[in-house]
């Protein structure tokens, strides 16, 4: 989840609409500058903005729910087989039979991604890629990210292996796990090619999330927030935390959000 769709972002929204309406020009209300000006209203404001910080702040410290994009709880799962040498090939035809399914060959085994057509979250991906298995010559190594992924893909692979693949063990690893030590040896800086693939899938995202409906939106998409002058109060200040977030990309994957604005006629 991108730190515009928490809700933690609607904590400060309360209080500039209480602010605005203070503001608010009616028939009968001169008296709201002055208002505005008394010391008990800005203690008022004061106290409230407290409140929301402090909400924030517990907000902050709960843990996040990591899902994948079928909406499962992000859980690594390895699922552990064993075959007979002599069936290896059985196994092999039995995996490609299964469709949708990419191979990468080595001298000592195999690896295979299963994929499926679309993306329940990201409607311009093509495909999603289920699970990765590894066959060497007398095991199979099933990988996935969610225990929902790892049954199906458990399922489908004992009734197209049948006899000649025998479930043997399951392991999971907690995606916030801080067991393994920190090297203080820096990471490799990634090629250009990288950055610039990083580049262009945030702006897909970006592009996506024009239509989702966003929480701190009232369940309105962007889109549509955008033709509300109330909502393109919220909706700018949405704005303003993304272009806060890519502007603190150190690793050059930043990127404007002039176009974002542009499509929505801010």
């Amino acid at each position: 989840m991108l730190p515009w769709q928490t809700k933690s972002t609607r904590a400060g929204i309360p209080v500039r609409r209480i602010c605005s309406r203070a503001c608010r020009r009616r028939r009968g209300c001169s008296r709201r500058v002055e208002k505005l000006r008394s010391a008990s209203f800005g203690e008022y404001l004061i106290a409230r903005w407290e409140d929301a910080a402090y909400e924030a702040d517990l907000r902050r410290k709960i843990p996040p729910v990591i899902q994948n994009t079928d909406g499962d709880d992000l859980l690594r799962t390895v699922d552990h087989f064993k075959l007979e040498s002599a069936d290896r090939g059985r196994i092999e035809t039995c995996i490609h039979d299964l469709g949708g399914v990419e191979t990468e060959s080595t001298r000592a085994q195999k690896c295979y991604d299963f994929l499926r057509s679309g993306n329940a979250l990201h409607r311009s991906w093509e495909n999603t890629v289920i699970g990765r298995a590894v066959l060497s010559a007398s095991k199979l190594r099933v990988e996935t990210n969610s225990i929902a992924r790892a049954d199906a893909l458990r399922a489908k692979l004992e009734t197209a292996g049948g006899a000649w693949l025998t479930h043997v063990a399951r392991e999971h690893a907690d995606p916030m796990s801080t067991a393994h030590p920190r090297s203080n040896v820096p990471p490799p800086a990634p090629p250009p090619e990288a950055l610039e693939m990083i580049r262009e899938l945030k702006q897909q995202h970006y592009r996506d999330w024009l239509d989702q409906s966003i929480p701190a939106l009232g369940g309105k998409t962007p889109r549509e927030a955008a033709r509300s002058a109330r909502d393109r109060q919220t909706l700018e200040l949405l704005l303003k935390e993304i272009e806060n977030h890519e502007s603190r990309a150190q690793d050059g994957t930043g990127i404007s959000v002039v176009a974002l604005r542009s499509t929505l006629g801010l």
